[in-house]
């Protein structure tokens, strides 16, 4: 007969609450400076309205994650998904794409510890 121990110690790989927040912020400044690069990158082409829209968009989904809200990291990374899938099908520059891979990481992690931190803030009453 196994037994096998619940480690209710950590949730998704987080161990405290401080963890949490540490990886939550870390994901809003990447995702800040993937913003603030495809800004530029839409600038360059001439392209100001999406330029404007994007700023608009990732910066309220970024303040939503920087006040540890799970939808908003939920919405950042269903976003950043569906824009990925659209430009590795679309005729788009590399630079663009090499945007996406640090972004995705940023959203995941924001999922990650917008979910761990009130699951542990949950646990310390």
């Amino acid at each position: 007969m196994s037994h096998r121990v619940n480690n209710n110690s950590s949730y998704l790989g987080i161990e405290n609450i401080q963890e949490a927040k540490d990886i939550t912020i870390h994901a809003v400044w990447i995702s800040v400076v993937a913003t603030v690069l495809a800004g530029i990158i839409a600038l360059l082409a001439g392209d100001g309205l999406i330029f404007l829209i994007s700023v608009v968009m990732n910066g309220s989904i970024v303040w939503g994650i920087y006040k540890m809200s799970r939808i908003a990291a939920i919405i950042g990374l269903t976003l950043t998904i569906i824009v990925t899938l659209i430009l590795l099908i679309a005729n788009v520059p590399l630079s663009v794409k090499f945007i996406l891979v640090p972004l995705l990481y940023a959203y995941i992690n924001a999922v990650r510890g917008t979910f761990a931190y009130h699951k542990l803030c949950h646990r310390k009453f």
